[in-house]
């Protein structure tokens, strides 16, 4: 599925459709997608976090360590579920079956957004 050629109703439908097999899908991160530390407005100052830069944003935005690893692993050659195992990996004390849900919304957000460009079957 590239979302390039895709409305955002088409690619809700496409994720309808695949539903829970999304975790045998190979996510591929848009090119122009980076992940990088700058300095963000915290409480009244600046602080140094991760943030997420898009094509399609302006601005950069923070984002969670979960987003950071699904961008990552999403180099087009590794699976959703696969992807979600080495994240439980990198973890002390994390299954893989805690990161199923989470993970799966994860993609499906990055998806929508753009920041995942396409979501191939495996």
């Amino acid at each position: 599925m590239d979302i390039q050629t895709q409305s955002q109703h088409e690619k809700r439908k496409a994720l309808d459709e695949i539903d829970e097999s999304i975790i045998d899908y190979i996510p591929t991160v848009h090119p122009e997608t980076k992940i990088e530390k700058r300095p963000v407005l915290g409480e009244g100052k600046f602080e140094w976090a991760m943030v997420l830069t898009t094509a399609d944003r302006e601005e950069p935005i923070p984002c969670s360590s979960i987003v950071q690893l699904v961008v990552k692993g999403s180099d087009g050659k590794r699976t959703v579920g696969e992807i979600l195992r080495v994240i439980s990996e990198f973890y002390d004390g994390v299954e893989y079956k805690q990161l199923i849900d989470p993970g799966i919304e994860t993609v499906k957000i990055l998806y929508l957004d753009g920041v995942i460009s396409s979501l191939d079957s495996g």
